[in-house]
């Protein structure tokens, strides 16, 4: 995975599950937000592919999906 703020790499251990919480090693800036999740994108509903997902307005600040990847 790859920061959406400073395009560092951020290490990632396969299987467990971003918090929430978890920032940027580099920039600090917030890992489990829209723009860092495999559904996001830009052109589709809302922004993301997930389409039961919930509605999140500030793609660059850390929420609540239960569909991050």
């Amino acid at each position: 995975m790859f920061c959406f703020s400073c395009q560092k790499e951020i290490p990632t251990i396969p299987g467990v599950p971003v918090g929430r919480r978890e920032e940027c090693n580099s920039c600090s800036a917030d890992v489990h937000v829209c723009m860092n999740c495999a559904h996001y994108d830009r052109s589709a509903y809302n922004e993301c592919k997930e389409s039961s997902a919930d509605y999140v307005k500030e793609k660059d600040r850390s929420n609540f999906c239960d569909y991050f990847t």
